[in-house]
């Protein structure tokens, strides 16, 4: 089995579960809350070593780093590669309502210090057959792929959150895009409005490679050496869809690591997506493989 190493943001997740996203000026009450790890880097190697994958994580926090890789670790993620910064550890605060809606303030403390000699140090324990999945959440991401290109590392990336700087990224070198309609429009602002044909403009960048859009209820399209195919949805009673996206992700890589073939891989993250939209919270969210197969197609 071919390793998988997250490369990306870890948080202290403080949830808000609110009848509505407050709008501007507004204070509303919160029926309830929580407190958490999350981060996309952190819940995809969470999700992907619950696929079954041998997964590490390399990501930055505060002091309290030793408590989140206790965490991470029980989840069966490596964190020998985790570094304790000198900053905070990243925050987010995120409000869900009843419909699993929510809306996120990031704060990203040690996630925007990562410096070259730490990416170095990392990508030096990995090669050619391994996979890096890589988010937007972190800083040198564009450095990040271009030094795991060089070593033959697969790079899955995950280009969330898109700003418009992200088009400026070395995309052809990706192994993988995973991506959302709306990340998807950002990046090629004047594509069709066809999810089909739009998905085009997204694999002209990476002509090699695998591009993924999810297209939530519509379940979610996958192009490769010039065809597309589809995925249906799950169909399930969404409460919390935060980690879903996450899941969906690390459940995919990992698929891909057991040796799934795409179609496969993907059907199976469509599943665990699911799974995580009907439960509440972020890490203790994501299901684990055992659960994802009892889960009906």
């Amino acid at each position: 089995m071919n390793r998988i190493i997250s490369m990306g943001s870890v948080n202290r997740d403080l949830l808000f579960f609110v009848p509505r996203i407050t709008r501007p000026g507004e204070t509303i009450h919160s029926t309830t809350s929580a407190c958490g790890i999350g981060g996309k880097g952190a819940n995809q190697a969470v999700a992907a070593a619950r696929s079954g994958a041998a997964t590490w994580f390399a990501g930055r926090c505060g002091s309290d780093g030793g408590e989140i890789a206790e965490v991470l670790t029980k989840q069966g993620v490596d964190c020998t590669h985790l570094h304790i910064g000198s900053g905070r550890t990243g925050e987010a605060v995120i409000q869900i309502t009843p419909e699993g809606e929510n809306a996120i303030v990031l704060i990203p403390g040690e996630n925007f210090c990562f410096d070259k000699e730490h990416i170095i140090s990392v990508l030096d324990c990995f090669g050619p057959g391994d996979t890096i999945m890589l988010q937007n959440e972190i800083t040198r991401v564009p450095y990040i792929m271009e030094q795991a290109h060089r070593r033959g590392l697969r790079i899955l990336f995950n280009p969330a959150p898109c700003t418009p700087e992200t088009a400026q990224y070395p995309l052809e070198i990706a192994h993988t895009i995973v991506l959302n309609e709306g990340e998807a429009r950002m990046l090629i602002p004047d594509g069709p409005s066809d999810p089909s044909a739009l998905i085009g403009g997204i694999a002209s960048r990476c002509p090699e490679g695998t591009v993924v859009i999810t297209l939530g209820e519509r379940g979610s399209l996958w192009m490769h050496a010039g065809k597309v195919h589809s995925v249906d949805a799950v169909r399930v009673d969404a409460v919390d869809t935060t980690c879903a996206g996450d899941t969906f992700i690390g459940f995919y890589a990992g698929s891909l690591a057991r040796g799934y073939p795409a179609a496969e891989a993907l059907s199976v993250a469509s599943r665990a997506a699911a799974v995580c939209a009907t439960r509440i919270g972020g890490i203790a969210a994501i299901p684990t493989w055992e659960e994802v197969k009892r889960h009906a197609c």
